[in-house]
């Protein structure tokens, strides 16, 4: 293949740009129909089914969240299970019952939760890297967690006076 010209760069993405938002919206489509079924039958099959049909496609954080935000489900071992009782306590068992939910979906597109996982980034940044993992361990294991920020800023600090010795 052939490096394209400006033109026909600026038209492939152009095109990309639609398909992505027909993906977007199909995508919508399909998870707050999957959603129904998560209600009425307990079943989310529908669900592993889309998040299978996505794969890499996609923020699959952000239709994640979507999903355990508006419906009974949570993920467990990378695959979505339906809270029963949730379900149950629902009431939803028709479309017609499932049409104020399908509303309160519609109103937030499923792509726009969990941005922050879904920007460009410097993989050579290991400071941002290192904060946002500590900050997610200090959730899990505060004490591992501050014992290892003091270990970086010991390890930088004796970084940056070996540095002022060179130079």
């Amino acid at each position: 293949m052939a490096v394209l010209n400006e033109k026909q760069l600026a038209s492939k993405i152009a095109s990309i740009g639609k398909s992505s938002k027909a993906f977007r919206e199909a995508v919508q489509d399909a998870v707050v129909s999957a959603m129904f079924y998560a209600y009425k039958d307990h079943n989310a099959q529908p669900l592993n089914n889309l998040l299978a049909a996505v794969g890499n496609s996609t923020n699959v954080r952000a239709l994640t969240h979507y999903c355990t935000t508006f419906g009974p489900v949570y993920v467990k071992d990378d695959k979505f299970l339906v809270a029963k009782s949730a379900a149950k306590e629902s009431g939803i068992t028709t479309p017609e019952l499932f049409a104020e939910k399908e509303a309160e979906m519609r109103k937030v597109a499923w792509y726009d939760f969990n941005t922050d996982g879904n920007k460009p980034q410097n993989v050579w940044d290991t400071a941002t890297r290192l904060d946002s993992f500590l900050s997610k361990l200090d959730k899990h294991d505060h004490e591992l967690a501050e014992h290892l920020k003091r270990e970086a800023l010991a390890f930088v600090g004796a970084r940056n006076r070996k540095n002022e010795v060179a130079a």
